[in-house]
């Protein structure tokens, strides 16, 4: 009896050792699983109470989000996707915007002002650099077979076209730097040949110096990953097909009231020459 009373409180405690090793091997297996898979964010549109799009984010990685579309032009009321990384990183939407004879203002200063902008609460002692179509930035986004197939699949009528430039600041006494991408689409109206119009959208990587390296792979690793709900694009083109059509229906009434005086007034006309 003495001998089995022995041996029972080592049996114990290599069982017990067992248990502690079984839990810290689960704990070091799933965070390795959360650190891969991230953390999941769903973009919502406020105006449509509908998702946009899941985003799966890095480890220390958050969005801040508030959107919302306009019931009856289509367009967005408010667009506000910010994501912050855990060391100071940014990655930042600062809007979309008509440049040209239709908008009063040039590609140049149109881009510049939506950054400046964008930046303007973010950071202080801001300076950009000249775009280009070659950088560090738009080179890694055109290496990865997932954002490529995302540009790809835009409607044949946009020419989108990508530019990188350089940004500069500082942030609580920290110096940034940072690479904006300029979306420009051009539009081409036959009647305005010679002048170029279009829009233009731009968002910016930005994060303290030493740091932007890492914030571009996290920024590719984000993107890549982003999973749009399809039932939402549908949503917004008939949003924005139903606006056009009210717009064409309303210049076409106007076109026949304008039409009807006119009648009138000529017919008025002819009947005082006739009657006189």
């Amino acid at each position: 009896m003495s001998l089995n009373e022995s041996k029972k409180p080592q049996g114990t405690k290599k069982n017990t050792r067992f248990a502690i090793a079984g839990i810290l091997s689960m704990v070091i297996l799933l965070s390795m699983l959360g650190t891969s898979q991230g953390k999941q964010v769903t973009v919502m549109d406020h105006g449509l109470n509908m998702p946009i799009s899941t985003y799966t984010l890095p480890e220390g990685w958050q969005i801040v989000q508030d959107i919302a579309t306009d019931l009856y032009s289509g367009q967005y009321s408010r667009y506000k996707l910010e994501k912050y990384g855990p060391n100071g990183e940014m990655l930042l939407h600062c809007g979309s915007a008509v440049y040209g004879t239709i908008a009063g203002t040039s590609f140049h200063q149109v881009w510049r002002q939506l950054l400046f902008q964008g930046l303007q609460q973010k950071l202080v002692n801001i300076n950009f650099g000249e775009p280009s179509p070659q950088g560090i930035l738009l080179s890694k986004m055109k290496s990865s077979t997932i954002i490529m197939q995302k540009l790809q699949g835009l409607p044949a009528e946009i020419q989108l076209q990508l530019l990188e430039t350089d940004v500069w600041g500082q942030r609580n006494g920290i110096n940034y730097e940072g690479k904006a991408i300029i979306w420009k689409t051009p539009m081409n109206f036959p009647f305005m040949q010679q002048q170029e119009s279009g829009s233009v959208s731009v968002s910016v990587n930005i994060a303290p110096v030493g740091s932007l390296s890492e914030s571009i792979e996290a920024d590719l690793w984000i993107t890549e990953r982003v999973q749009e709900n399809p039932h939402y694009q549908i949503k917004k083109s008939q949003l924005r097909m139903a606006a056009q059509k009210r717009d064409f229906d309303a210049h076409q009434d106007r076109m026949r009231r304008e039409s009807a005086i006119r009648d009138a007034n000529n017919e008025r006309w002819l009947n005082d020459f006739i009657n006189n």
